[in-house]
């Protein structure tokens, strides 16, 4: 019979085995949760994400040495995963829409400037010009050729007729002034040199050999080059003839040069395209004048368009015809208000008006004015004598540019535009 000690002993080792047992499972338990709660917490450097967890932007390289603990979330609060196709990009990384400039490609680039582009044709000579108005043409100025109406076919078939508005052969440019322009007409912004660089791609649109309408050659600016005040630049895109004219674009779709002409046979991807700036002086309104800026070349003997001096004197002869109609402008205004008071009191009447101006009339061979009253008859005396003082200035003025060999539709165009014109001009 075993002693009462040995039996306490075995019951003490019975009661501690439970214990033992709880012990062990808590302890495993413990682990297991420590291990399922480092498997599906925060997500790592490199790890995949769990649906539902939240994330903060997309993760950088990391600098931590292998085996380092990863670092918990920089931002608890960070908006939940959303999918791909609307992340968000870093904050260090700029947004760019899908439709930027930045990101067009050269398909998209063309395919938005061809339809501004057109066929520019004479009698004699076809080149290429675009829209930078709702009716307003730029082009060059030997594809014009000194006439005052040209025909302008758009990229998808239709003519229209054009008016040579303005003229300058030292710059080798034109506008065109279209009649009856289609409804919502593409057109294409000119860009200053100031952001051309060397080495940048660009592309030239044109009528190739003035038969292939909306011919697209590709190639780069090679340089930028000072031929007197014309800054030109130089450009591997093939230049065929027919490209005169037509836009330089860059991959922004923005015109930066007007196509001029190419160096002959003896050399390769060699041609020029004369700088937008001379053509955004013209279309404000004003003379074109010398572009200043680093890294440009002075290059004697290149000349866009080859004019030549008669051309020179022509271009001056119609910037002082132009000048000299701006002054008749403000004479004219000046009679137009003696001939109104002239009207509300005397009541004339002209039978053959004719011209701009109403009053214009008067020089008519079979118009007379009629004025009632012994005032009214002085007041007549008064106005004839102002328009003939008018009309001697118009006359000298015009003879000028005739001498320095300035086109009548250059000089018909010139009146037109300050209102000024009278079919007694030309006789």
């Amino acid at each position: 019979m075993p002693s009462s000690r040995s039996g306490d002993q075995e019951g003490s080792r019975v009661a501690a085995l439970p214990i033992a047992v709880g012990f062990l499972v808590l302890v495993a338990a413990g682990v297991g949760i420590w291990y399922w709660a480092n498997r599906t917490g925060a997500p790592s450097a490199n790890g995949p994400t769990a649906v539902g967890q939240r994330t903060t932007a997309a993760p950088q390289a990391s600098s931590q040495a292998p085996g380092a603990p990863s670092e918990p979330a920089a931002n608890a609060d960070a908006p939940a995963l959303q999918p791909d196709s609307t992340r968000q990009p870093p904050d260090d990384q700029p947004i760019v829409p899908a439709n930027s400039p930045e990101t067009a490609s050269l398909e998209d680039v063309v395919s938005r400037a061809s339809p501004a582009v057109v066929t520019i044709e004479t009698t004699a000579t076809r080149g290429t010009g675009f829209f930078v108005s709702p009716d307003v043409v730029v082009t060059n100025a030997h594809v014009v050729d000194g006439h005052s109406y040209v025909t302008v076919k758009l990229a998808h078939g239709p003519s229209h007729t054009g008016r040579v508005t303005t003229w300058t052969p030292t710059y080798d440019l034109a506008l065109v002034r279209v009649d009856r322009p289609p409804s919502r007409q593409s057109v294409l912004e000119l860009a200053p040199a100031g952001g051309v660089r060397v080495g940048q791609e660009v592309v030239a649109i044109g009528s190739a050999m003035g038969v292939f309408q909306n011919s697209v050659t590709r190639g780069i600016v090679s340089a930028l080059r000072r031929a007197g005040p014309v800054l030109l630049l130089q450009t591997d895109a093939a230049i065929n003839p027919g490209n005169s004219g037509g836009p330089l674009v860059d991959r922004q779709g923005r015109v930066i040069g007007i196509t001029t002409m190419k160096i002959g046979q003896e050399a390769e991807s060699i041609g020029f395209a004369v700088a937008a700036d001379h053509a955004l002086a013209l279309v404000k309104g004003e003379r074109p004048s010398a572009v200043p800026g680093a890294g440009i070349v002075s290059t004697p003997g290149l000349a866009p368009g080859g004019s030549s001096d008669a051309d020179d004197a022509r271009e001056s002869g119609a910037h002082d015809f132009d000048r000299s109609m701006q002054a008749a402008a403000k004479r004219a205004a000046e009679v137009d208000d003696y001939w109104s008071r002239f009207k509300s009191d005397c009541s004339p009447k002209l039978t053959v008006p004719a011209g701009d101006r109403e009053w214009f009339g008067i020089w008519e061979e079979r118009s007379t004015v009629v004025a009632p009253g012994g005032d009214c008859a002085a007041w007549l005396a008064e106005l004839v004598r102002a328009a003939s003082a008018f009309r001697t200035g118009m006359v000298a003025a015009d003879e000028a540019a005739r001498q320095a060999q300035v086109f009548p539709g250059v000089r018909r165009e010139i009146r037109k535009k300050y209102r000024v014109e009278w079919i007694g001009w030309e006789r």
